[in-house]
């Protein structure tokens, strides 16, 4: 995902449902039914305060610009991971998703934890660490696939149980979140009531079952990129959810699933790529230098779809079939969009579809690897026929 787009991914998605590595300072046991009291008395109205953040890592205010043309494109609305995801919300009672969501604003706070303080400590990938073998392999595999030795790209996990870290969400409370007052008016937290807050969230989570102790993928249900900020203390780093590598674990992804978490890692790796060599700011083929946030962010993770394609195609020659790769690729990021508005918006299913298979179409050559560089100019010159149409322009 782009570093334009990093906060409020799940937050958005569950609220779509709604609408129709810090050790934890308790156990993780859980009362015997959730408590439906607790939530019934949150007040709060938590939100995220952009301008708390570095600007690198903020979410970026959409244009009212449309990318294309929506009714030249198709999307579809369903795949196996997000409705294995959608099953699992639906497995909270409603009003603790909301009180999750819209009061306390959960989700986000993995997401500030992550983007901030991953990783820190020994890693644990999955709810049980079951995908520590294969991300620490695939990590490895990609650096050496790209021949990158600089910068050092760390890899960080994304937790629901630092939920449980009354002083560690306290803390972000305080500095990355408001309130909002009776009018609806954003207003400071103070330390005291970060502190009441992050013990009311505590309580919620462990005294609902379905939540697990915070191993739910409401909370992580996520995977990205993020830049170096040295004043900060953050370091260049993919961020893998444990949500993420669990559906790709739950979906009935078959022979597949061991190729998915590979396919996300090498798409947030071409973040870095693009990073490291400015692909993240340039001007995209066939605009001017005036083009909207919704289109930089769809070019950059078309662009990196393909880099991820490539890298699973060619690590995989006569291993796994094409079609293979192709569905470990579309059972997440081929979710692909229609929020043409949105800086988010990744492209349609067709549009990333079609960039993996360009990837895949370059591996099949042959050869010896790409440099990052030659790959990127071969992209730039595919990108006009990536984003063509589905279907032609009615005569207006």
């Amino acid at each position: 995902m782009s570093r334009n787009a990093l906060l409020g991914i799940c937050l958005g998605i569950a609220l779509g449902v709604v609408g129709c590595q810090n050790e934890s300072t308790e156990p993780t046991s859980q009362a015997q039914a959730p408590s439906l009291a607790l939530a019934a008395t949150t007040m709060h109205h938590l939100r995220l305060n952009p301008s708390a953040l570095p600007s690198s890592l903020r979410d970026r205010v959409g244009s009212s610009e449309h990318v294309i043309d929506p009714e030249a494109y198709k999307c579809r609305q369903t795949t196996r991971v997000g409705n294995w995801f959608n099953s699992q919300l639906n497995q909270i009672p409603l009003p603790i998703l909301r009180t999750l969501i819209l009061d306390l604003a959960a989700p986000d706070v993995v997401t500030v934890e992550a983007l901030l303080l991953e990783p820190l400590g020994p890693q644990q990938f999955g709810y049980t660490g079951e995908f520590n073998t294969v991300m620490l392999n695939t990590e490895s595999s990609v650096k050496s696939f790209w021949q990158w030795t600089t910068p050092n790209v760390r890899l960080g996990t994304m937790k629901g149980p630092v939920l449980l870290n009354v002083n560690l969400v306290g803390a972000i409370y305080h500095n990355f979140f408001t309130d909002e007052d009776a009018n609806g008016h954003p207003i400071p937290i103070s330390s005291a009531q970060a502190l009441e807050m992050a013990n009311e969230l505590h309580d919620l989570i462990l005294n609902t079952r379905s939540l697990n102790g915070g191993n739910h993928p409401l909370f992580s249900f996520n995977a990205f990129a993020v830049p170096a900020i040295p004043a900060l203390g953050v370091v260049d780093k993919v961020v893998m959810g444990d949500g993420v590598l669990e559906g790709f674990a739950a979906a009935g992804l078959g022979n597949i699933a061991a190729l998915a978490p590979q396919a996300v890692y090498a798409h947030e790796f071409g973040h870095h790529i693009q990073f490291k060599n400015g692909y993240d700011a340039e001007t995209i083929p066939g605009q001017n230098a005036e083009t909207s946030d919704a289109e930089l962010t769809r070019y950059t993770e078309l662009m990196a779809d393909a880099y991820s394609g490539y890298y699973l195609a060619h690590q995989n020659l006569g291993k796994t079939t094409n079609q293979q790769i192709r569905d470990a690729e579309r059972a997440f990021f081929n979710l692909g969009d229609c929020a043409f508005d949105d800086p988010g918006h990744h492209g349609t299913p067709n549009q990333r579809e079609a960039s993996v298979d360009f990837g895949i179409e370059v591996a099949n050559q042959g050869g010896p690897v790409l440099s990052d560089q030659a790959f990127h100019a071969l992209f730039v010159a595919k990108y006009p026929e990536l984003i063509a149409a589905d279907r032609p322009q009615a005569l207006r």
